[in-house]
């Protein structure tokens, strides 16, 4: 490797350090609300208004694809730990760390001999055979791979997550309907009636405690907080209600709630109906996995016949 690709490395990772420690010191200094209760969350968040992970924010939230994140995240219930920002400043970091990690083995394997002078005292210039060498390209398009996928675990994780709680939703949100209505017939303010679903053990703990600790500050941030961690679902239109529960009478907004219960169990009900018929297709088709295989190494002898046909025909040409 040539000198200036070493001097180029070398002030490629001065900057990266100097980068690091300024990201230390500004974020003493510059005061950044923690919306989250983890430590690792709100640094997490920290970091997203700084470079190089602002370059990748979208600040007004309209991309279609920063819609689609907001959404999945709500899907998966981790609002508590992550937003849009600190969610892309998680991928962003991952994303670098492998560019990194990657760089530092390909130098490593392509000054093999140089360490192995250094480190373990061994001259082995002129050692590495033709072989050797296809083996280290191969080693290196492997490592690029790993490192790649390494890079798109963060989206991957995220994306399982979602589709595994969107089942989980389904029995879910119900009964978390139903705790409000009865609630709300017991006469409780929309205060206790949070404050209660925030000390209960659901999936949903965590969403509830943060959105009862903003409502004590402003009602409207923390219904809008609640609103939101449940992504693009029918439970936004409970949450509506809610809010405007001061235009309309406790019983008229209770029977809204009945109402939107009603069509949130006939919606999951359909949702299930249609997992099971894929579910039912889906076994159909694995039994006819055994025929099919038979039926075409039934098939393998003729074609073998064929090709040969074609073969002594050309030949014969």
């Amino acid at each position: 490797m040539s000198t200036l690709v070493y001097i180029f490395l070398f002030v490629a990772l001065v900057l990266a350090v100097g980068l690091l420690n300024s990201f230390r010191v500004e974020t003493k200094k510059v005061k950044i609300d923690t919306p989250f209760q983890s430590k690792w969350s709100n640094k997490l968040y920290k970091y997203s208004y700084y470079m190089p992970f602002v370059w990748f924010i979208d600040e007004k939230e309209e991309h279609p694809k920063t819609k689609d994140l907001k959404n999945k995240l709500a899907q998966a219930n981790l609002t508590h730990l992550f937003n849009v920002r600190s969610f892309t400043a998680l991928k962003v970091g991952v994303m670098m760390s492998s560019i990194v990690l990657f760089i530092f083995i390909l130098v490593i394997m392509s000054n093999g001999d140089w360490f192995a002078k250094v480190l373990f005292n061994v001259d082995s210039a002129g050692l590495v055979s033709q072989g050797q060498q296809s083996s280290n390209a191969n080693a290196k398009i492997m490592a690029f791979i790993i490192l790649l996928c390494m890079a798109l675990v963060p989206d991957f994780y995220l994306k399982r997550r979602a589709e595994a709680y969107k089942h989980l939703h389904l029995k879910d949100i119900p009964v978390v309907q139903l705790f409000i209505i009865l609630m709300l017939r017991s006469k409780k303010p929309i205060s206790e009636v949070l404050f209660a679903l925030s000390k209960i053990n659901t999936r949903y703990k965590g969403i509830f405690d943060i959105g009862y600790r903003m409502y004590i500050r402003n009602k409207e941030d923390g219904l809008n907080y609640i609103k939101d961690s449940f992504g693009e679902t029918s439970f936004k239109e409970t949450i509506n209600v809610l809010k405007e529960m001061g235009e309309y009478s406790r019983e008229d907004s209770i029977t809204l709630l009945e109402n939107n219960m009603q069509q949130i169990i006939e919606k999951n009900n359909a949702v299930k109906r249609r997992g099971d018929l894929s579910r039912l297709v889906y076994s159909q088709s694995t039994i006819a996995i055994p025929f099919i295989a038979i039926i075409l190494l039934c098939f393998v002898p003729l074609a073998v016949f064929g090709i040969e046909i074609f073969t002594r025909a050309g030949m014969g040409f």
